[in-house]
């Protein structure tokens, strides 16, 4: 698993401890879904609705329920819909922050999609004609 970064909106990116695999490897859990969950973080809100199939929904966001010390939001990032890297703020302002650079490069990865997905659907038409 990657490392996790956090946002603060005044201080900038800061390296957070993998609460996520440490998380994993003491219960030794092989699905991080259950993960999140028994950490005390609910929602998976997606926050960047595309009509894109391939990335499906790249940005979610995770709400901490309980009292814990761990950061409020858990941020799942998956823009190229395969690896998934984690983000966390520890506040609202620091939240849009992050999504605020996070969403830029989702929209790139969409437009590159698009552009890949009309250059194969030429090159099938021109073989056709041809």
């Amino acid at each position: 698993m990657n490392e996790i970064w956090g946002y603060h909106f005044k201080k900038g990116w800061i390296q957070q401890h993998n609460f996520l695999a440490a998380y994993l490897t003491l219960f030794n859990e092989h699905d991080i879904s259950k993960a999140i969950i028994a950490l005390g973080y609910f929602g998976k809100y997606g926050v960047y609705q595309i009509d894109d199939s391939i990335l499906g929904n790249p940005i979610e966001v995770y709400e901490l329920q309980n009292g814990s010390r761990l950061p409020k939001y858990l941020i799942e990032y998956c823009p190229v819909g395969a690896n998934v890297d984690y983000f966390v703020a520890y506040n609202m302002p620091s939240l849009i922050e992050l999504l605020n650079k996070l969403a830029p490069l989702v929209h790139a990865v969409t437009a590159c999609n698009q552009i890949n997905d009309i250059s194969s659907n030429l090159k099938k038409h021109s073989k056709a004609v041809n």
